[in-house]
């Protein structure tokens, strides 16, 4: 075999690999919610506020909103509580801070593995400067 032979052999193999590597299935690697946090003040408030989860994917690189591929939960729905969609209520009894979740597996969109699970958190406050021990954090 000639060197020029060796050098197109060499050169189709690196295209190969690269082609393989390019074609790995697309995964997520982070969900970021919009907004990252958010308040209400008064504990009669009822008013939701709609969060958005974002997802970030490589293979190829780029952002889907998966708002409704999600599973959204509140650490505590005694202060506030979300549905499937991403709007977040107030309980309108307590107050207090919650995390909401929202988690999806790897493969929620395309054929990623679906058992290594990605979570986006953000934060959620119910305040009232009219009942003591209920004001801003």
């Amino acid at each position: 075999m000639n060197r020029l032979n060796i050098a197109a052999l060499l050169s189709s193999l690196g295209m190969l690999l690269f082609a393989l590597s390019c074609a790995a299935p697309m995964s997520l690697v982070s969900i970021n919610l919009s907004p990252t946090s958010a308040s209400i003040n008064g504990l009669g408030a009822r008013i939701p506020v709609q969060f958005t989860a974002y997802g970030n994917f490589i293979h190829p690189s780029k952002v889907v909103d998966l708002t409704k591929e999600v599973t959204w939960a509140s650490a505590a729905p005694d202060v506030a509580s979300v549905n499937s969609a991403g709007l977040v209520t107030p309980a309108g009894v307590a107050c207090g801070n919650t995390i909401i979740t929202a988690t999806a597996g790897k493969g929620v969109i395309g054929p990623g593995n679906d058992n290594e699970i990605v979570t986006g958190t953000a934060t959620f406050a119910v305040t009232d400067p009219n009942v003591p021990g209920c004001q801003q954090p």
